[in-house]
Order: C-alpha cells, then sequence, then structure tokens
C-alpha cells in the first residue's frame, strides 16, 4: 500500500495528540507537546493515524460514495476508531492498553472498559441519543472528554469490540466496508444492542 500524503507535525497547539484531516484521503497531523517520548507509544500511535488512511484508501478503492458519508454521525466514528485501533494491532505488537491510550495504563482504563463494558455502551448510546454529536464527540472520543466515568475516548474500546464482532460476523473486508452500506447505521446499533443484552 502507497501513502501519497502529506504528514504534519505540529507544537504549541494544545489540540488532540494526533489526527487526520477531513478528506477523503486524509493528511496526517502529529502534535508533539501530546506524545509519549517512548518509541512503542510512538509506533502506537502513528501505526493507528495511518491506518485511518488506510481504512480510507481501501474504501476509496471499494467505491464508497463519499457524498453519501455520515460524517458527523458518532457510528461513523466508531467505525473509523475500530478500524484504525484494528490495522495498528496488525503493525505493531505492544500491551493491549496502549493501542487505545498511547501510553501505560496507570489508572487502570483497559480493565474499567472490561469490566463496565454493557453500562459504557448503555451510556453511549443515551448519549447518541439525547446529545449533539458535538457533545457525544467530546465526551466519548476527545483526549478532553471523559467526565461521565472519568476516563477518556471509551469510544475507541466501543468501536474496537464492534469491529471484532462484525469481522466475525462477516470477515474482515465485509466489516471494514460495513460504512459502504445503506445498512450501516442499523447493523451497528444491533451490534450495540446485542452487547447490551
Amino acid at each position: 500500500m502507497e501513502f501519497n500524503i502529506n504528514i504534519h507535525i505540529i507544537i504549541g497547539l494544545h489540540g488532540s495528540n494526533a489526527f487526520t484531516h477531513r478528506q477523503i484521503i486524509p493528511d496526517i497531523t502529529f502534535c508533539l507537546e501530546k506524545l509519549s517520548s517512548k518509541e512503542h507509544h510512538l509506533k502506537v500511535i502513528i501505526a493507528h493515524e495511518f491506518g485511518h488512511v488506510l481504512h480510507n484508501i481501501l474504501s476509496e478503492q471499494a467505491g464508497v460514495n463519499w457524498a453519501n458519508m455520515q460524517w458527523e454521525h458518532p457510528y461513523t466514528w466508531l467505525l473509523q476508531e475500530g478500524c484504525a485501533t484494528y490495522f495498528s494491532k496488525q503493525i505493531v505488537d505492544v500491551n493491549e492498553e496502549i493501542y487505545f491510550l498511547y501510553e501505560e495504563d496507570r489508572e487502570g482504563w483497559l480493565q474499567f472498559a472490561n469490566n463496565n463494558k454493557k453500562e459504557i455502551i448503555k451510556a453511549f448510546q443515551l448519549d447518541v441519543k439525547h446529545l449533539s454529536s458535538k457533545e457525544v464527540y467530546m465526551e466519548w472520543f476527545s483526549i478532553n472528554g471523559g467526565s461521565r466515568f472519568g476516563y477518556t475516548r471509551l469510544a475507541y474500546f466501543i468501536g474496537y469490540s464492534i469491529l471484532q464482532f462484525l469481522i466475525e460476523k462477516f470477515g474482515e473486508h465485509k466489516a471494514v466496508m460495513l460504512w459502504k452500506k445503506e445498512e450501516f447505521s442499523h447493523e451497528i446499533e444491533k451490534v450495540l444492542i446485542n452487547f447490551i443484552n
């Protein structure tokens, strides 16, 4: 796979640790003051961001109609983060929590997520129904969120769990390309309900 994209390295803006730009084949930005100095942490976050790009490249090759994409829907973000996490796990071999945190798990994030999966997903579903997309993003996807449970970016755990379920059900390629289908939101909803029950 060839990546013909721009990589930006910025410092002093105090945003996220890294992100892809809102493009079909996105550029990547890394925010130096928010990154760990440990090599294995850096490898994971780099792999994660390139995982986003890979997801979009594969989607473009599969003929996704980008005009129909629900970019502002949390279910889209769940698939994106699930895929980026999944792809990073194919490239870098580290402790499980680092795929979600990009650092060591000092506060029991992964144990909390595993032990409270049903409650976390119920709360996420309630917020999707009652909050704006921006509020859902800030609480569940942002490194500055996490007020509900005291842990940030729990949506990454949900997204990865969803993708694992979808891979078992449909196979890898169909799971990763699920956002191409009209029934995408309905399928994500079904998986979330399955986890809750």
